[in-house]
């Protein structure tokens, strides 16, 4: 054959392969994190839950029934759900830390993917960052925003983005943060509310110190005494809330993101007296730790209750997967949080239905049954070895990277105080 003809042929032969398939879009992902959000308020697929719409999104989910927040304040919780590291291995515990910028954020490995990543949220210490806006492309923060107006921020955010490359969007809503202030028809709801007959009554004394936007008073600023009228005013939140989420849906099914992976959590609860305590950040019980958290994956793919305990940490984990950035993270194991709020060292961990609190600066452990006593009303005699070793380990880590010192802007500063944090 002479060299044209080989030429030729290879040339022929070169038409006639097959064209390798372009390699799948990664998912777009959603994740809609929400303030003191707690699990067993919402109620989700129950009869008489005050989120029906979160209910009917839930039931096409993966939910997750004992999932636990990292801490029970925002800050140390959110740059949990960012990183995927417990409290104690990210070290941002307290509100004049940030985040050291050697640690990889999801945002930045997705947007080192090809990915366009876009964040809308309302806090004061989003303003101030502490290294949460490490990885976006586009990064808005509010002190204060109602949820209608976060939700039109976001539609013109993602009409306006490059179709091209898949997305990241987060949106973090206030509600329902004290002050508790639901939208009408939803503030003073005269109907029950689950709960509210069991609630105690507080005096003077508990009510002064509450802070000012804890307070209920009545016209002519009388003080709300009854904790029910507490838990019917948060749950009017969570209805106000419930209309944003169903919106928000159907919103982002509009601008083509029906098939994203959804994620719906919870940065912490909120205490209503049930150990003593109100608001969040002083106490590891249920009431502040266990919140929702919903994965809805596209065409309803393992929709069902998953029963495992899991830190809320696991979401990045599963979107570095869905992303086909790393394998899917695997469950079980000892579930750890922790607290330095108001100069308190508490860390707490559960394993099944075992769990247990220790106060790191006495050494004094209480541990509780959770299937037996949900309530935690009944401490065990003796906690659970392993957990304990578990507890007491992550009591002494120390973060790889440590945060950093980054005092907060005075304006900053007077806000988060006004939201009952002591900074």
């Amino acid at each position: 054959m002479t060299p044209a003809a080989v030429i030729t042929a290879l040339g022929l032969l070169a038409c006639a392969a097959p064209e390798r398939p372009a390699p799948p879009r990664p998912p777009d992902l959603v994740v809609v994190s929400v303030e003191t959000f707690r699990a067993d308020r919402a109620r989700l697929g129950q009869p008489g839950s005050p989120m029906p719409k979160l209910s009917a999104f839930a039931a096409n989910a993966q939910r997750f029934e004992a999932a636990w927040s990292p801490a029970p304040w925002t800050l140390p919780s959110m740059v949990s759900l960012m990183t995927g590291l417990s409290a104690a291995e990210h070290g941002v515990t307290r509100g004049e830390l940030s985040l050291n910028p050697k640690v990889e954020t999801l945002a930045e490995s997705l947007q080192s993917a090809g990915y366009e990543t876009m964040f809308f949220g309302v806090n004061s210490l989003f303003t101030a960052s502490r290294g949460l806006d490490q990885g976006f492309s586009t990064y808005r923060a509010w002190p204060s925003l109602n949820g209608n107006d976060l939700q039109r921020e976001v539609e013109r955010a993602v009409d306006a983005r490059d179709r091209t490359r898949p997305l990241l969007l987060w949106l973090h809503y206030f509600e329902p943060h004290c002050p508790y202030e639901a939208a009408q028809p939803f503030r003073g709801l005269e109907t029950p509310t689950w709960g509210e007959d069991a609630a105690p009554t507080l005096d003077q004394a508990q009510f002064d110190q509450l802070g000012r936007c804890f307070q209920l008073t009545d016209p002519g600023d009388v003080p709300v005494l009854p904790v029910g009228r507490y838990l019917r005013e948060y749950d009017a939140e969570l209805r106000g809330l419930d209309l944003l989420l169903g919106d928000l849906f159907v919103s982002l099914d509009r601008r083509g993101l029906q098939d994203a992976v959804v994620v719906v959590v919870g940065d912490h609860g909120e205490s209503f007296w049930e150990h003593g305590d109100f608001g969040h950040g002083r106490t590891l019980f249920e009431e502040v730790l266990h919140v929702p958290l919903l994965v809805r994956w596209p065409g309803g793919r393992d929709a069902g209750a998953v029963t495992t305990p899991v830190s809320t940490s696991v979401v990045p984990g599963f979107l570095r997967a869905a992303a086909g950035l790393a394998d899917a993270p695997t469950l079980g194991g000892p579930v750890l949080a922790g607290t330095d709020d108001e100069g308190r060292a508490l860390r707490a961990g559960r394993l099944g239905d075992q769990k247990l609190i220790l106060d790191a600066q006495t050494g004094v452990v209480t541990a509780f049954d959770l299937g037996a006593d949900p309530a935690e009303r009944a401490p065990l005699a003796t906690p659970d070895a392993a957990l304990l070793q578990a507890v007491r380990a992550q009591a002494t880590t120390s973060p790889t990277h440590p945060p950093l010192a980054l005092p907060l802007a005075p304006p900053v500063e007077a806000q988060l105080r006004a939201l009952g944090y002591k900074p």
